[in-house]
């Protein structure tokens, strides 16, 4: 996603000076005097300076000129570490300008120069201020890599002339949110954080707050976004952070919806929508809490209310059109609360505009790539088709006798279900042919010309299963609630199997998010693959109780370096020996280590389970895919068991074969 360009300029601005600059005007008065009397070239060099980036933001002939100024003083003194800053700031000023080629340029040059003449301070503010230009571009993994480095030559500096630590990790935090890595988000997030209470940065701390929530959300961990979230509410209202207070707001009121609390919900997005006079809310905010109340209002059975908000949403939508790519979900709520209401014609009319926006949506951003249109356009009739035949028989359903009821609803949603789960039938397909394309992507390295033609086509790709796939999935889910509110399921077997469903489909997004996961990395650590299992873990305690996990992993792992492949393929076998021990051995104890043994890594995964006797059970499809997966990475596969005693599965790769 894109970033908004004073967003990212007001990083770019905190990075660059220790001090902030929005100086009022007997500042700019004592700034102005200071530039008139002083001889000393090096306070004139700064004052110009401090003034070019006071009018920077709106003025941009005052700010350059104030530049040319500073830049003739420091060439004709020879002034290398005031030229050095006056360049770094030109890098800001032509990324403002949107000269994407000549900001790089001066932050590039300026960086040379920081090296060249040891100038580690701004070398450091230049480095950072690399990342953000990458950041802005959509290339994360550099923008990564430049905030790394910057953090790394911080940690250099002496005490008085480092930038805040916590600038740095809220960026990497940020970063990794956008990579969809939001586990190790949290970790950054979580660090910036202490930083800034322990340094009384009271304001930051409501927006760390806010990103630590936003990564518990996205881990599904709702209670702790919660909690989190009501933490940076009251920190943000002890300091009149208000710009953080309703970011907060909007937020909690998502999580609480996400853990089911929708009457809880309403009080949060009423409350950002009652904000004083004195504070601005972008229309990005307003869309986002309309269409929060929407569903609520759906979710408590008051589809009259809920429309009120929808046709607020919709008028700011129009007022705002780069905020279309917004709309779809307000459609579909909308679409609910007319069948709700019985208002069938209006249902149809929204959800085909539905259809048609998510429709539009994918093609626009997949234009490039003839094969995936062709999968987005099937799909998208599949979903019309769907929406259609559900508001006939919506209709049906109104104009039909009370005792032929029961017998047309059950006959509409076996139709559904029959479609939905061809519907799943071709994601699953077309996820096992991108598990295809894992096991093949090891050769077809060779022939791709440059490492980073290699990761932009990986992050294409990843942005599309996100996309489009992930949007599909999803859009079932919400299909299936939509019949359950049209038909007023009261059949507790239809009502379970539409569950099962739903169910099925989140666990395909789950699997769809780890796939992305290894997409996106080059290379992936066995600390990468630890918290992948850890987290894993986490959740299967949730679902399952009475079950005890031991986790070990051998220190001298930390130096090992896997490809995507062997990565994915690793925590994919790990993972379904797990799922095995749990849904089938009945086991109440799994223990998994990791260790090096002379030039090979071992890994065991031993559980306490029922068992099975080799020669009267026949192996499953789960067994002969774990099997592949580690053939697949020139590695081996044994598996050993005794009823009543457990199951043990032991992998074994030699270090050569290795990335």
């Amino acid at each position: 996603m894109k970033k908004i360009n004073s967003l990212l300029l007001i990083l770019f601005s905190v990075v660059y000076f220790n001090i902030g600059y929005g100086q009022d005007a007997k500042q700019i008065d004592s700034i102005q005097n200071l530039i008139a009397i002083t001889k000393n070239d090096s306070l004139k060099i700064d004052a110009l300076n401090k003034m070019a980036w006071h009018y920077i933001f709106n003025d941009a002939k005052k700010a350059n000129g104030f530049l040319k100024q500073s830049e003739a003083i420091a060439i004709k003194t020879n002034n290398h570490y005031g030229y050095n800053e006056i360049v770094n700031i030109k890098g800001i000023f032509m990324d403002i300008k949107g000269n994407g080629d000549s900001a790089k340029y001066f932050f590039k040059k300026a960086y040379q120069l920081s090296k060249k003449n040891k100038f580690r301070t701004i070398e450091v503010r230049t480095v950072n201020n690399l990342g953000m230009f990458h950041w802005n571009k959509g290339k994360f993994k550099e923008a990564l890599d430049y905030f790394f480095k910057a953090l790394k030559i911080n940690e250099s500096l002496p005490k008085e002339k480092q930038i805040k630590f916590s600038i740095l990790y809220n960026n990497i935090g940020l970063i990794y949110q956008e990579m969809n890595l939001n586990d190790k988000a949290l970790e950054y997030h979580q660090k910036s954080y202490e930083l800034r209470k322990r340094d009384n940065q009271t304001k930051d701390q409501a927006s760390s707050l806010n990103n630590i929530g936003i990564c518990y959300h996205s881990l599904g961990q709702n209670k702790m976004a919660i909690e989190t979230y009501k933490k940076g509410l009251e920190v943000a209202k002890g300091s009149k952070n208000n710009i953080d207070y309703y970011k907060i707001l909007e937020n909690t009121g998502n999580a609480l919806q996400s853990d089911g609390q929708f009457k809880e919900s309403i009080k949060y997005y009423v409350e950002v929508l009652q904000h004083p006079q004195s504070v601005t809310l972008n229309p990005k905010t307003y869309v986002g809490v309309y269409t929060g109340l929407v569903a609520a209002y759906n979710e408590t059975k008051h589809p009259k209310e809920a429309l009120k908000y929808a046709e607020k949403g919709l008028l700011v939508i129009k007022e705002h059109p780069d905020l279309g790519h917004f709309i779809y979900s307000l459609y579909q709520y909308t679409a609910q609360s007319h069948y709700m209401l019985g208002n069938i014609k209006e249902g149809d009319r929204f959800s085909q505009l539905f259809v048609e926006n998510v429709k539009a949506t994918f093609s626009e951003e997949n234009a490039k790539s003839i094969a995936t249109l062709e999968i987005k356009f099937e799909t998208a009739e599949k979903e019309k088709l769907l929406a259609e035949n559900r508001a006939e028989l919506l209709k049906s359903q109104i104009q039909t006798k009370k005792k032929n009821f029961i017998l047309i609803t059950i006959s509409v949603l076996a139709f559904f279900i029959i479609v939905v789960s061809l519907l799943i039938y071709r994601q699953q397909k077309l996820k096992n042919e991108q598990q295809e394309q894992e096991f093949t992507l090891k050769s077809a390295i060779s022939q791709i010309e440059t490492q980073n033609k290699l990761q932009e086509q990986r992050l294409n790709i990843s942005r599309d299963l996100h996309d489009n796939i992930g949007a599909q999935l999803t859009f079932i889910i919400s299909s299936v609630d939509n019949v359950k509110y049209g038909f007023d399921v009261k059949n507790s077997a239809l009502g379970n199997k539409l569950d099962n469903i739903s169910t099925f489909t989140k666990d395909t997004i789950i699997e769809l998010r780890d796939t992305i996961w290894a997409m996106n990395n080059n290379h992936i650590t066995f600390e990468d693959l630890r918290v992948r299992i850890l987290n894993f873990i986490e959740k299967a305690k949730v679902a399952k109780e009475n079950i005890q996990f031991k986790f070990t992993i051998d220190e001298a792992l930390q130096d090992i370096i896997l490809s995507s492949i062997q990565g994915i393929n690793i925590y994919r076998a790990i993972q379904e020996a797990l799922n095995n021990a749990m849904k089938y051995a009945e086991a109440t104890e799994i223990v998994i280590e990791a260790k090096i043994v002379a030039d090979r890594i071992k890994i065991n995964i031993d559980d306490n389970g029922k068992g099975f006797d080799f020669e009267t059970t026949e192996i499953g499809n789960g067994l002969h895919n774990m099997k592949k997966r580690v053939e697949d990475i020139s590695g081996v596969f044994n598996v050993s068991s005794e009823i009543s005693v457990g199951t043990s599965i032991n992998i074994q790769i030699e270090k050569e074969f290795l990335n």
